[in-house]
């Protein structure tokens, strides 16, 4: 989701218009001074931009120091924006997922208390149903698992 606004997707690009690769024998990686696996996290946007790989680029594809800081700034404040946003869907989420759940064990515990009458009945053989494994649909209607 994020190579697509990292750094590296500049570097990519790139690459991929001077056909070259990333590989250490005669790639990135070698003019860079750092490994295939270096290469390829920062292509993903993994790997920090730091001061020597801001000159480095700068010396192979161009920009100044500054373009590639600035852009990295960007690119990480963007992605703890989106890790924020994330996280904060995910809970609510869960929670909602929760409540649904609740709401419907509430819900086979009425229909249980309908059709035996009694809270307590009907807590036993709901019991009795998810103990054995079945759902609710196969006990009542005598179906086992």
């Amino acid at each position: 989701m994020f190579k697509e606004i990292c750094p590296g997707s500049i570097v990519q690009d790139w690459l991929d218009e001077n056909k070259i690769s990333i590989y250490y024998e005669d790639g990135l990686a070698k003019m860079m001074g750092k490994t295939e696996e270096w290469v390829y996290n920062f292509l993903s946007g993994e790997e920090i931009l730091d001061e020597k790989v801001a000159n480095k680029l700068t010396q192979i594809i161009g920009y100044t120091p500054y373009f590639w800081f600035e852009y990295e700034r960007q690119y990480r404040q963007t992605r703890a924006r989106i890790e924020k946003y994330e996280a904060k869907r995910k809970q609510e989420t869960e929670i909602l997922l929760r409540n649904i759940s609740e709401e419907c064990k509430r819900d086979e515990e009425r229909f249980l208390r309908h059709i035996y009458g009694k809270k307590d009945q009907a807590k036993l053989e709901f019991t009795k149903t998810n103990t054995k494994n079945q759902s609710l649909w196969d006990w009542f209607w005598g179906k086992s698992k």
